[in-house]
């Protein structure tokens, strides 16, 4: 009877052991499970906060693709690597960004022609950079993305016609794939306002004042003053620029584009109106 018993509970302390050592197994399998679903949602989320930097980038708002990008390189360092295969070279246009990423960034990812340029940047003398590219403007060395941040400078500083002949030099140099971009930018289904801002925003700018010639109907019109703006820039007709450039305002007040344009009119039309000492 004894030896019946004992069996009984060596039998007993063999089920609970085995069931202690399920549980345990149980629970680690739980937590392992619980940390890659925390890794696979931040994975998800860092993806989506990347394309959308790079979307807003591509549509000309770069302070808040810069915002997006920094942030998500400081919280997630994982995604530095993301980051710089996503920008590249554009990260040029957005100095806080890659001043974060420099280190983790191979400095040959811009060249040998353009080190002294990004290292300006980061220094913010966008001015001495600006001047170096304007003399290096004819130097196939220098990398694309270069010429567009340059342009892009041009713009922010009010020089319309230095945009405009730099995005000319850009778009020489890579005029095999202008009618592709044009043409995938216009066929999407962003509306025409959308459209025309990402066409102006890397210099396309006879598709862009063609696409906003078509506007159908009033609702539209704000998009064709912006053109117009453009168009009167490079005219030589700051007055008339600035009335299309507020036409836009008036009824689009947070077009990124109008916005810029106007603020850097405004302080060219202030500076020349301000006698010198």
């Amino acid at each position: 009877m004894t030896t019946v018993l004992n069996s009984m509970k060596r039998r007993n302390l063999l089920h609970v052991a085995a069931w202690c050592i399920i549980a345990v197994a149980a629970i680690i399998v739980l937590a392992i499970l619980r940390q890659y679903g925390q890794a696979a949602v931040v994975r998800y989320d860092g993806y989506n906060t990347l394309a959308a930097a790079w979307n807003g980038y591509a549509n000309g708002n770069i302070a808040e693709a810069q915002r997006r990008a920094y942030e998500l390189a400081r919280t997630h360092p994982q995604f530095s690597s993301e980051i710089i295969d996503q920008f590249g070279q554009h990260l040029i246009a957005m100095p806080s960004l890659l001043e974060e990423l420099f280190p983790k960034a191979n400095q040959a990812l811009f060249g040998d022609s353009a080190h002294e340029i990004v290292g300006e940047i980061l220094a913010g003398d966008a001015g001495s950079a600006a001047t170096r590219i304007d003399s290096m403007i004819n130097n196939d060395t220098l990398p694309d993305t270069v010429l567009l941040w340059r342009a892009r400078q041009a713009m922010r500083d009010g020089d319309v016609r230095a945009a405009h002949t730099v995005y000319l030099r850009y778009w020489k140099r890579n005029s095999a794939s202008r009618v592709a971009i044009s043409e995938g930018v216009i066929l999407s289904g962003a509306s025409l306002e959308e459209r025309v801002n990402v066409l102006l925003w890397w210099g396309l700018w006879d598709e862009a004042m063609a696409l906003s010639a078509s506007a159908p109907d009033a609702n539209e019109q704000p998009i064709a003053h912006l053109c117009d703006g453009i168009a009167a820039e490079l005219a030589g007709d700051p007055a008339k620029a600035r009335a299309d450039y507020e036409a836009v305002v008036a009824q689009r007040p947070t077009n990124h584009l109008a916005l810029l344009r106007l603020t850097a009119l405004l302080e060219t039309l202030e500076s020349a109106a301000t006698p010198a000492d």
